[in-house]
């Protein structure tokens, strides 16, 4: 199994919120796409090399994403990942 799950959804009124909500923060992180993570991405290595095309491709969206996560991995002290 998994010691936590992140979720990065495109849209704030995304059904499947709903459901990563019946979960606690210490097993699911949520993040929805808005000022908060846009700042986040900003300030990411590939962020130059992907920033440019996040509103088109949802590729460069996830590989942001990805990184935030990361990011998240090393603060909370949580082993390993997987996308």
């Amino acid at each position: 199994g998994f010691r936590h799950v992140f979720v990065f959804f495109d849209e704030p009124d995304d059904p499947a919120m709903a459901i990563t909500a019946r979960f606690p923060a210490s097993r699911v992180s949520t993040h929805v796409r808005g000022a908060a993570l846009e700042e986040r991405w900003a300030h990411q290595s590939l962020f130059g090399k992907f920033g440019p095309w996040r509103e088109s491709e949802v590729m460069a969206r996830q590989m942001l994403n990805v990184q935030v996560a990361i990011e998240e991995l090393r603060g909370a002290a949580i082993s390993g990942g997987i996308h």
